[in-house]
């Protein structure tokens, strides 16, 4: 009974330890992207203009007035609370819950995202994710205790983490315009090409629009991802749905899914929905 009572103390203390230390950890990413961010105001404008968007490709200007107002204010961060599931390995059939805070710097071009992934009851793993100063990161820890994987500033990963922030824009909208640094590209009636370009490190994507000019999806042919610890490029897409109108007059969709291909075949490794959406 005395050595339980031992084994459980030792443990309480370790626990508590290792939740410090996970915050300061999450402090610290969240501080280098800048919570309190100050606006790059030779980059962008402060507010949404329709007029200035007269030059882009039909499909985009009709995506942009239907989920902008004309006049309303750039978004400089926005944070959101989401809940999802996931798969660690592309042909796993093993769907892992997660809850997770996700920070996103647009004026910045940079994003956090802190989730607790359960595994089995009383047993998780944190998993943080991020993108600053054309930087990308992450890191995996047990129990947010014990880091078991931790990668960081290269190619691969800078790459990777810039295309999720440029396909995660849709729910922060403004950091999709020109004068956001996005360069939009016509393809077709319904779909265009988005190019961003951050610390020497260019990515494009292609959004495809519904009729009514919401993006429900996005597409790379060739997004860095590690597959078995080895990073390589491989087609990755995104779908899109069930758009709400948010403060100020915004839409954004509340869901949201991304896979792999393996060949033909589309593997969705993420499926997430937005539960709140704050922003500034």
């Amino acid at each position: 009974m005395k050595k339980s009572i031992i084994i459980i103390s030792i443990f309480t203390i370790l626990l508590a330890v290792g939740i410090a230390y996970n915050q300061k950890i999450i402090n610290k990413m969240k501080s280098s992207i800048g919570e309190n961010i100050v606006s790059r105001g030779s980059r962008a404008e402060n507010i949404v203009d329709f007029k200035k968007l007269r030059f882009l490709p039909p499909p985009v200007q009709n995506y942009f007035k239907h989920v902008l107002k004309d006049g309303q204010p750039i978004i400089r961060s926005a944070k959101f609370k989401q809940h999802g599931k996931l798969l660690t390995e592309m042909k796993s059939n093993k769907w892992l819950l997660f809850d997770a805070d996700y920070l996103a710097a647009p004026d910045s071009i940079g994003f956090f995202w802190n989730a607790k992934v359960f595994m089995i009851p009383f047993f998780h793993i944190r998993v943080l994710d991020s993108y600053h100063a054309g930087i990308g990161s992450g890191v995996i820890r047990l129990f947010s205790l014990w880091t078991l994987n931790k990668d960081t500033d290269h190619l691969e990963i800078n790459s990777g983490a810039l295309h999720r922030y440029l396909a995660e824009s849709v729910w922060f909208p403004t950091a999709l315009l020109p004068q956001s640094g996005v360069r939009w590209d016509s393809l077709n009636s319904s779909s265009a090409i988005a190019t961003l370009s951050d610390h020497g490190v260019t990515v494009s994507l292609e959004f495809r629009f519904n009729k009514l000019g919401e993006i429900v999806t996005i597409f790379s042919p060739a997004r860095w991802g590690r597959f078995g610890g080895v990073y390589k490029q491989n087609a990755w897409e995104g779908h899109f749905s069930d758009y709400v109108l948010e403060k100020g007059g915004m839409r954004i969709p509340r869901k949201g899914e991304v896979g792999w291909y393996d060949g033909n075949d589309l593997h969705i490794v993420w499926k997430g929905e937005i539960l709140e959406a704050i922003y500034r």
